[in-house]
């Protein structure tokens, strides 16, 4: 989602009881690590993305 008011929208259609919750987080990328790209743990990442069709 691309704003806190659209994932407030998706968010506003969930089907929900009385006094439940619903707890909204960021998906990340992994071009919001590129400081870390030589990193063993995001080189896997990386490659278990490729090889199932996560990127």
């Amino acid at each position: 989602m691309s704003s806190k008011e659209e994932a407030a929208q998706w968010a506003s259609r969930a089907p929900l009881g009385p006094g439940s919750k619903l707890e909204g987080r960021r998906v990340t990328e992994m071009s919001d690590f590129a400081d870390f790209a030589d990193t063993d743990a995001l080189k896997n990442e990386g490659a278990w993305r490729a090889e199932n069709g996560q990127e």
